[in-house]
């Protein structure tokens, strides 16, 4: 039995709009979210948070933590104050790679309310089973709504969830690389099937696997762990240095101490000055690179989007958050949309961010896709 047991043997899953109380495998209650009460174990559903899989260049968590923090736009979609990241070896070597999930604003609100212990994306769930890795799930939950999750090598998860269709399984598989008949699908036939089949999963998990997804660490996630290390380092020596001259010094020389402290007292307020003028720059110099980072060139960015299109694709809607476009319109051949992308250095990471679907007009297919835009790939070797 793994650690989730002491937790107590029921969890609640953070659904759409509503939350389940699940006792045992079986759900017990169901209630709108505003109306759940406090929880020690939750299962967070795949519609409040974005979830992506990255690569850095070093392997220290709280490096990761800081470089995702520093620089939201380039990692997710939207701004969040909270964001759960489980960290994986790169076999390729240097580096490692590091599954990453944003959870919306609207939800951030709910999960303080509800204040859990341990909160787990159910995608991530998935990739705890005993099952092969490269094993893509079909979750039927309600009658129009589906999840699509997709574990693949070192246990990193992607999912999709939506309306359930033959359309939609082609699109996921699209999006993680291969055709759908590469893959052997593992059904899960109900709702009550698959809260079974998590609670399984969450009583036996290992204390490695529960630690990223304490609740409590992630309000930590925007502190400077350096600053702090420097607070408690220098708090530690003045209470070393007052308690040695109050113990080892005789009450005769108390004269000699004054004048030591005094002598101590300016270099402490000098120390303290120059750490509020280097937090203060440090502060500002934050402010000034996230407001570079949410600008980006738009009139080589229009250029390039009119070079690469194929013909007949027609733009609803073009947004830029950072580095981050995401693109809505409607192109004859979706394939060629993301290849003819994919195919420019200065583009990095296209996919589509949501089903695609045909136009009964025009025959086309609607599309939303994001992708990296980064001028300097230009010049990468």
């Amino acid at each position: 039995m793994g650690p989730a047991i002491f937790l107590g043997k029921q969890f609640l899953y953070l659904g759409r709009e509503k939350v389940l109380t699940v006792r045992k495998g079986r759900i017990e209650a169901e209630s709108y979210i505003g109306d759940a009460g406090a929880t020690r174990l939750l299962v967070l559903g795949k519609h409040h948070y974005f979830e992506t899989i990255r690569t850095f260049p070093f392997t220290n968590i709280t490096e990761i933590r800081q470089a995702v923090t520093m620089d939201m736009p380039a990692y997710s979609p939207f701004d969040t104050s909270l964001f759960l990241m489980k960290k994986m070896d790169n076999p390729d070597g240097g580096g490692c790679r590091v599954n990453l999930w944003f959870i919306h604003l609207g939800a951030v609100d709910w999960l303080n309310h509800l204040s859990p212990m341990v909160m787990i994306p159910e995608s991530c769930l998935l990739a705890l089973t005993k099952d092969a890795p490269e094993t893509l799930y079909h979750i039927r939950k309600e009658e129009n709504e589906a999840l699509w999750v997709y574990v693949g090598k070192g246990s990193l998860t992607q999912s999709l969830d939506g309306c359930d269709g033959k359309m939609e399984q082609e699109t996921f598989t699209r999006l993680i690389g291969g055709n759908p008949e590469q893959y052997t699908i593992k059904e899960i036939a109900d709702l009550q099937a698959y809260m079974q089949m998590l609670h399984g999963l969450l009583m036996n998990m290992s204390f490695n696997a529960v630690w990223p997804f304490l609740f409590p660490i992630k309000s930590l996630a925007r502190f400077n762990p350096k600053h702090l290390k420097i607070g408690l380092s220098a708090a530690a020596s003045l209470f070393m240095i007052y308690m040695a001259a109050a113990v080892i010094l005789p009450y005769s020389a108390e004269s000699g101490l004054m004048k030591e402290d005094e002598e101590i007292t300016p270099r402490v307020a000098s120390m303290l000055k120059m750490q509020q003028q280097v937090d203060a720059l440090s502060f500002r110099q934050n402010e000034l690179t996230g407001i570079l980072q949410k600008h980006i060139p738009k009139l080589p960015l229009l250029i390039l989007l009119n070079d690469v299109l194929p013909e007949n694709t027609i733009i609803f809607q073009v947004l830029a958050a950072g580095n981050t476009v995401e693109l809505k319109g409607m192109t004859p051949k979706s394939t060629a949309l993301l290849e003819a992308l994919t195919a420019r250095p200065v583009i990095q990471n296209a996919r589509y961010t949501a089903p695609i679907r045909q136009d009964q007009a025009s025959g086309r297919e609607v599309f939303t896709l994001s992708f990296i835009y980064s001028p300097a790939g230009a010049a990468t070797p």
